[in-house]
């Protein structure tokens, strides 16, 4: 059986790290698994591989991309929010590798890499994980407070749109069109995308599967050392620490303001590390705060996981949340909110808490209870890693691959 993981996320995305994650899980179970990269450096012993690599493609890419980003372009578009029409792509479905595979899984496509319509010439089964809601919505990849998607879109809030028949009401039917007799096997990774998903105009009740995000249980999980981490990450001993972090932690999606207005209240001598790109000033919380920038090395970002006391995550809209699984598969207790992906990370008054949705004097008083209980890091771990290990997740994908084959 040959897989063909397709995504234009790079690996410092979720959603292209899950895909590269799980496709070196894969090939270490003796599954034939290819990655295809939008933009990637190539390791073709390790079968990953890009379709920009020459001067041809790089400037197909950036046409193509313009082109499609040019549909977008007379609207006053809301630019804190992400929206894709992928109505042109590159026309890949004839790329050897997909030729070659028997499976095609779906990650991230947008960019301008995989059209609908391109989607619709690729012959084969495909498995589509669902990393955000693009695959359901008239072209946002969160709909926040919009219902349209339930309906057929339009008066789409992220183009500030006061037409019925805008933008995302025609990408919507250009997917109704193309991809609705696709034998296509959909996959949330969170119970929450499964509901948005079949509550859907377009995915009505069609999706069956959950599949979580998959950890690498051999780099998160818990040791007790958090003395030894703090020592050498020079953090110190005496003190409590609270972990916040994201990609971007400015997103609007990551919600730094309830973030901040949560942080405020608690005692100054609370220490603050941030780690991904943005910074907090520590004017902004009177609080003192390090911000680590980002870390690639996942073996850092565990020890800081471990060396922290608590960590918080405000997202106002997360899929699944792979750096609150990671914490918990460290350890870690978890505060966040109760809406999304958390949802199936974090077990309320066990392994953290999880707090109303907005609800800020709720997030602080679950921070100072977390402060002052001694959880059994060991058994936060051994659970965390049971539902989000690799091994798991790579088990359920090629039980769906069979099927699809099937």
């Amino acid at each position: 059986m040959k897989v063909l993981h397709i995504t234009s996320a790079g690996k410092l995305a979720g959603a292209g790290l899950a895909a590269l994650n799980l496709h070196e899980e894969l090939l270490r179970n003796g599954i034939d698994s290819r990655i295809l990269f939008l933009k990637e450096n190539e390791n073709k012993n390790k079968r990953v591989f890009s379709y920009v690599k020459s001067f041809k493609t790089r400037l197909l890419q950036k046409f193509t991309s313009f082109i499609d980003r040019c549909l977008i372009i007379k609207y006053k578009t809301n630019k804190s929010y992400l929206f894709s029409a992928s109505i042109f792509g590159l026309g890949i479905h004839n790329h050897p590798l997909i030729k070659e595979a028997d499976v095609i899984h779906l990650h991230w496509i947008n960019h301008a890499f995989l059209s609908i319509k391109d989607i619709s010439k690729i012959n084969k089964p495909i498995v589509w994980t669902m990393h955000d809601m693009w695959a359901f919505t008239g072209g946002c990849h969160y709909a926040y407070d919009c219902t349209s998607f339930t309906s057929s879109c339009g008066f789409c809030p992220v183009l500030n749109s006061k037409n019925k028949n805008d933008l995302s009401h025609y990408i919507l039917q250009t997917k109704l069109k193309y991809l609705n007799h696709k034998f296509i096997n959909f996959v949330a990774i969170s119970s929450w995308m499964m509901e948005l998903a079949n509550n859907s105009f377009f995915l009505k009740n069609k999706v069956k599967n959950i599949v979580f995000s998959g950890i690498n249980s051999s780099i998160f999980f818990f040791q007790d050392m958090k003395a030894d981490f703090r020592k050498e990450l020079k953090l110190p001993l005496d003190r409590n620490i609270i972990l916040i972090g994201a990609g971007d932690i400015h997103n609007p999606a990551k919600g730094v303001s309830f973030t901040m207005d949560a942080l405020k209240e608690l005692d100054n001598e609370i220490l603050i590390i941030n780690f991904g790109h943005g910074t907090i000033d520590n004017d902004l919380i009177k609080k003192e705060v390090i911000n680590v920038g980002f870390i690639s090395d996942k073996y850092l970002m565990a020890k800081y996981y471990q060396a922290s006391d608590v960590f918080l995550s405000t997202s106002i809209a997360e899929a699944f949340g792979m750096t609150l699984a990671e914490a918990q598969c460290c350890g870690t207790p978890v505060v966040a909110f109760s809406k999304g992906g958390p949802k199936d990370i974090v077990e309320h008054d066990k392994s953290g808490y999880l707090a109303e949705f907005g609800d800020t004097n709720l997030l602080t008083k679950y921070l100072c209870v977390s402060l002052n209980l001694e959880y059994n890091h060991k058994l936060i771990s051994e659970n965390a890693i049971k539902k989000f290990s690799l091994e798991k997740t790579s088990k359920n994908y090629v039980d769906l691959y069979l099927k699809a084959l099937n």
